[in-house]
């Protein structure tokens, strides 16, 4: 089932998203807020020892992509047009690419330390 929120951009610019399923990796929240996506949409609750605690959050890519992502369930949903597939195949690969050696260079300053 798609979100309300999918659904509503659906029927406002007429068009139909398609849906891919991912397991996030550990760390891809962190590895996201560093990233030059738009934040859309976001579910959340407040919490004054710990601050915001994010169920769900919706960013919007430069390349038209919705990546939904579900920090209850630890899984990212990515919404496009189905004319973009291979674009979306180059951009998965690209952004796991750099949330690898995001995590690798993490990994090397923790070891200096």
């Amino acid at each position: 089932m798609k979100l309300n929120y999918i659904l509503h951009t659906e029927e406002k610019y007429g068009i139909v998203f398609s849906s891919m399923t991912i397991d996030m990796p550990k760390g891809f929240d962190e590895f996201m807020k560093d990233r030059n996506f738009e934040l859309k949409y976001s579910e959340s609750s407040f919490n004054p020892e710990t601050d915001i605690q994010y169920k769900n959050k919706v960013y919007h890519t430069k390349q038209g992509f919705f990546l939904y992502l579900s920090l209850t369930e630890n899984v990212m949903i990515i919404y496009f047009e189905e004319k973009q597939l291979n674009e979306l195949t180059l951009f998965i690969r690209q952004l796991f690419k750099q949330l690898k050696n995001a995590t690798t260079n993490d990994k090397r300053t923790e070891r200096k330390n």
